[in-house]
C-alpha cells in the first residue's frame, strides 16, 4: 500500500509516518516495510525509527534512499 502524508512544515507529518510504520511492523512481523527518504535523511530516518521502535530494532522496516531504490529496482 502506498501513503502520501501531506501538511506544512512541522506539522508531525514525519512523526505520524514513523509511528504508523512502527505499529505496522509489530503487527505483522512476516511483512517487508519501506520507507523512502531523501539521500542526506537516510542515516537521521533510520535512527529515529530505531529509537522510536519499542523493541529498538528494524528488522522488517527498510529505509531507503531515492538514488538506492533505483539500484534496488
Amino acid at each position: 500500500m502506498l501513503k502520501f502524508y501531506i501538511g506544512a512544515s512541522g506539522s508531525g507529518k514525519t512523526t505520524k509516518i514513523i509511528d504508523d510504520i512502527i505499529e505496522k511492523s509489530v503487527n505483522e512481523p512476516d511483512r517487508q516495510f519501506t520507507i523512502i527518504v531523501p539521500d542526506q535523511y537516510t542515516m537521521q530516518t533510520q535512527k529515529e525509527v530505531v529509537l522510536r521502535h519499542p523493541r529498538k530494532g528494524i528488522m522488517n522496516i527498510d529505509v531507503q534512499s531515492f538514488g538506492r531504490l533505483g539500484h534496488r529496482l
